[in-house]
């Protein structure tokens, strides 16, 4: 190397140098120069007139809380508080909606992290340090960048059913499915080889249903990955053990996959896929706890999210999803910390349902949930919870014995004896309200069993006294034709009937 060139190198060299110790020294952070989020193959994307905007985080929350923007613009997060704080996309603790937002770190006092977003839609946010706090991003559509390949979310090839080998239960038996579902990769595999199902029940088992260990975001896990498997079909397999979770992660993916535009026509095109009514109740059901978790425990934005969908029965499907979730998250069942709710209280028994919308519709999903608060609140004294039911509006009452019924048999496990031990507690001043008690008792055993349904709901009838009875069989008889599609299935559950009664029971 001659001289002139050894000269040019060490002037390179040193100017490099003197670069970066002036960025040390004047940047404090280097998205204050450039936004994280922006990939290189993406920056012809940005439009000339890009906007910036900036949301302040501390310990009280976000300012402001909720923007809109258009698509190619950057918002910058800055810590004015003294903690860490962690702004990254719902549903927490996985943000998967749109995994990109989200700086993967905490973002120290006096940092900014930034983050410019291409797709259209609404993305709500929280931060990841403290969920209590939230806020929203609306991104409107800019015609500049509308077609990119940035704005689309392309969906995988589903299956249809699990591989299910003929060893699979002996498999299952042999492994911890709480450590497996800690690694998506694993995860995977064995919800491929066993479907979902089967991993949640074996997650349940090894974690005693959350009493044991808090299982919720693994069983989050299970229904994100769940869904990108089997698509909306994952919802069939749903519970709302572990704080929800499963549900959580279904909703996750879906959002994902759809967007968050358009989000009525989104879920009727993914639930009015099923056959039967059950199956499109329980996928309704489901977006319905998915919903509240996105829209970070605001039960009135989720009211409103499923108001949106077309029919009464979808609507008021996805209410019943919303209730049970605000229930389960009052409860705090297996939750992490952050999964809470301001939408219920020790105090008042009737509370939410005597503070929202007092729409019919609205209020009798309500009160069809609002048992399972007040015996939380009572600490299960059913006694105590059957003159609460009398307190209601009145075109409310029997809709809460009918959750009375509900919470009669899910605090059983579904045991005939004791579930009509329990509906005897309720008042005799109508023959209405122990039906009701039944009915609602019935429909438990018949949800849980779904298409396996053999004499288990008959059971219970057998058992019960008086009108009571008719109205048992007849419940049963009709739930029948939402379950199955094959006669043969109707025509077993409507032998094990009573002679008396087998008359109520017709298969078509």
């Amino acid at each position: 190397m001659n001289i002139k060139n050894s000269i040019v190198l060490t002037v390179c060299i040193f100017s490099a140098t003197a670069l970066v110790l002036y960025l040390k020294d004047n940047i404090r952070d280097i998205t204050d120069i450039l936004p994280s989020s922006i990939p290189s193959s993406l920056d012809v994307l940005k439009p000339i007139d890009s906007k910036s905007f900036t949301i302040k985080m501390d310990e009280t929350g976000f300012r402001p809380q909720d923007i809109e923007i258009k698509q190619g613009d950057t918002v910058v997060f800055e810590n004015t508080g003294k903690k860490p704080h962690w702004p990254a996309s719902n549903i927490h603790p996985s943000h998967q909606i749109f995994p990109e937002f989200d700086p993967k770190k905490e973002i120290l006092s006096e940092e900014k992290w930034s983050f410019t977003f291409y797709k259209k839609g609404e993305w709500r946010f929280h931060d990841h340090l403290d969920p209590q706090f939230s806020g929203s991003i609306q991104v409107q559509e800019n015609k500049k960048i509308e077609d990119s390949d940035a704005n689309t979310e392309v969906s995988g090839e589903k299956m249809t059913t699990p591989e299910n080998p003929k060893n699979v239960d002996a498999m299952l038996a042999q492994v911890n499915m709480m450590q497996i579902a800690k690694k998506d990769d694993e995860l995977r595999i064995w919800l491929k080889r066993a479907g979902a199902k089967k991993v949640m029940d074996k997650l349940l088992k090894d974690s005693d249903g959350g009493a044991t260990v808090d299982c919720h975001q693994e069983s989050h896990a299970v229904g994100r990955i769940g869904y990108e498997l089997y698509g909306p079909s994952v919802f069939l397999d749903g519970t709302a053990a572990c704080h929800s979770g499963y549900y959580h992660g279904a909703m996750e993916t879906f959002l994902k996959e759809k967007g968050t535009q358009n989000l009525a026509e989104s879920v009727a095109e993914v639930c009015n896929k099923f056959p039967t009514s059950f199956g499109i109740f329980e996928c309704l059901h489901g977006v319905g706890h998915g919903v509240v978790a996105y829209q970070d425990y605001d039960l009135p934005k989720a009211l409103e999210t499923c108001g949106m969908l077309k029919t009464d029965y979808d609507r008021n499907s996805c209410y019943g999803g919303t209730f049970m979730e605000n229930v389960v998250a009052a409860q705090g069942m297996g939750a992490i910390v952050g999964h809470g709710t301001k939408w219920a209280n020790n105090i008042e028994p009737h509370f939410p349902c005597n503070k929202i919308n007092q729409e019919f519709n609205i209020q009798y999903q309500c009160y069809q949930m609002q048992t399972s608060w007040m015996l939380t609140i009572y600490g299960y004294d059913f006694a105590k919870v059957a003159l609460e039911c009398l307190k209601a509006r009145a075109d409310m009452i029997l809709v809460c014995f009918k959750s009375f019924g509900r919470d009669a048999a899910g605090h059983t496990l579904r045991n005939p004896q004791k579930i009509v031990e329990l509906c005897a507690k309720v008042p005799h001043e109508t023959a209405d309200y122990y039906e009701q008690c039944i009915i609602g008792a019935v429909n438990v055993i018949i949800d849980f069993w779904g298409d396996g349904l053999k004499q288990q709901a008959t059971d219970l009838c057998k058992l019960v006294d008086g009108k009571g009875k008719k109205i048992c069989y007849s419940t049963i008889a009709w739930r029948i034709n939402d379950i199955f599609t094959a006669k043969e299935s109707k025509k077993y559950v409507c032998e094990t009937f009573e002679d008396g009664y087998r008359n109520l029971c017709t298969v078509n």
